[in-house]
């Protein structure tokens, strides 16, 4: 089988990194406007304290979907199974050490909201590995793995 990287929320990861970078650009200009060179008339401070509270509950929000739920593949090599996501080590499953393989319903973030999504879960000892079954890269992995599937 031909090595491929299978990116599971490609498209939301980047919306969510562009979004949080225009947030921080905002959040910049919101204080250089608003703060560093206030209209007359206007209380500095209270701008500060305004837009520091509205900012930074979306920047965390953000910073915390990048961090969790953003840049998470897959791929499938002959008999192993790799997953690897942003800032974790890289779980790796050979096909002789699953012990079960479920599907369930669970929650993936999906463009810009959370989604139910039909998920392969690949135990192995002690280790697990989900895949969501919406992806038209699963089919050799459907078939190696339909013997495991309870």
């Amino acid at each position: 089988m031909k090595y491929q990287k299978n990116f599971i929320n490609l498209f939301t990861s980047i919306a969510i990194s562009l979004l949080f970078v225009a947030s921080i650009a905002g959040y910049v200009l919101m204080v250089h406007f608003g703060f560093l060179h206030p209209r007359a008339g206007t209380n500095p401070i209270l701008t500060l304290i305004i837009v520091t509270l509205l900012f930074v509950f979306i920047i965390l929000g953000l910073l915390f979907a990048i961090l969790f739920c953003c840049y998470e593949y897959w791929y499938f090599d002959n008999d192993v199974i790799y997953s690897k996501k942003l800032f974790r080590k890289k779980v790796v499953i050979k096909m002789n050490e699953i012990e079960k393989v479920e599907i369930k319903i669970k929650q993936v973030l999906m463009w810009t909201w959370i989604d139910n999504v039909d998920t392969y879960i690949i135990y192995s000892q002690n280790k697990k590995i989900e895949i969501p079954i919406n992806n038209d890269c699963l089919i050799e992995l459907e078939y190696a793995l339909r013997k495991f599937i309870k």
